[in-house]
């Protein structure tokens, strides 16, 4: 109950001055931690309410502010997290709209920092994410442009950090991906 009033308080401050990015930007927070609570305890619904205003308040602090990397990575993981309640709801339409628009922040900030290598293998986990979804969709073509995409990404961050161990394995695993789509196909890799 003290939480709820907590946001019911921190939702009347934005809504009293909209313009206050610093007050925006906690009640994502806040929303973000009711969002992962809700899911902890099996309450979808909850959850998916909470990912929801969240994506949309991420979407306006990003409209607010284009240029500002770390509210292009806040609405990112917001697309990414609805995404992640939707398919687990069966709707996978929605699902892979929201990965797209995962995809299209990420590939900006991915454009404005490069060399960024927290922000690139998450675009290659988001890549690999979308490619998923398609292969279960029966879109074998969809699936396997975006595995090679996520491929690629990390390779090249393999080629950077040829001791990680996590990179390795994550280049395997897109090379099996890759190669399920081929087989499915029934064609050469």
């Amino acid at each position: 109950a003290a939480f709820e009033e907590n946001l019911r308080l921190r939702r009347e401050l934005v809504a009293a001055d909209p313009r206050d990015l610093d007050r925006l930007l906690r009640l994502i927070e806040a929303l973000n931690r009711i969002g992962e609570a809700a899911r902890a305890r099996g309450n979808r619904g909850a959850a998916l309410d909470a990912c929801r205003e969240r994506r949309d308040l991420a979407a306006a602090l990003y409209a607010a502010r284009p240029e500002n990397r770390r509210w292009q990575a806040l609405l990112r993981t917001a697309h990414e997290d609805f995404a992640e309640l939707k398919t687990e709801q069966g709707d996978v339409a929605a699902a892979k709209r929201s990965l797209k628009s995962a995809l299209d922040v990420s590939r900006r900030l991915v454009s404005a920092v490069p060399n960024h290598v927290a922000w690139r293998r998450r675009h290659a986990a988001i890549l690999r994410k979308l490619g998923n979804l398609e292969e279960d969709a029966g879109e074998p073509n969809a699936a396997l442009t975006h595995y090679r995409e996520s491929r690629a990404v990390r390779i090249r961050l393999f080629e950077e950090n040829p001791g990680d161990p996590v990179l390795k394995l994550s280049v395997a695993l897109i090379e099996l991906d890759v190669g399920d789509v081929h087989l499915t196909r029934d064609d050469a890799a």
